[in-house]
C-alpha cells in the first residue's frame, strides 16, 4: 500500500490515496511526444502508455479510456490488494 501511495504523489501521476477501496484511477500526465507516438500507433495514449509499462516492467495497470475518461485526460486503473 505504501508504493501504492507514493506512486500517487509522483509528479507525473495525479491521485488521491488508496483507502477503503482495492482501486485507484489516477490521472497521468504524458508528454506530448508520448501522444503522439500513440496516435502513430493508432491507438488511445493511456493505452501505449500501459502497453509500453508491460513490456518494459511486467506491471500490468488497465487504461482509463475503457472507463469513459474526459477526453484529453489519460487515467489507469490499479487494482491493489
Amino acid at each position: 500500500m505504501n508504493s501504492l501511495n507514493n506512486l500517487c504523489y509522483s509528479s507525473l501521476v495525479k491521485s488521491g490515496t488508496g483507502s477503503g477501496s482495492m482501486y485507484v484511477f489516477p490521472q497521468i500526465q504524458l508528454p506530448a511526444a508520448a501522444v503522439a507516438a500513440a496516435d502513430a500507433a493508432g491507438m488511445p495514449a493511456d493505452t501505449f502508455y500501459v502497453m509500453r509499462l508491460l513490456e518494459a516492467t511486467g506491471i500490468v495497470v488497465v487504461p482509463g479510456s475503457g472507463f469513459g475518461q474526459v477526453k484529453g485526460t489519460w487515467r489507469t486503473s490499479i487494482t491493489y490488494g
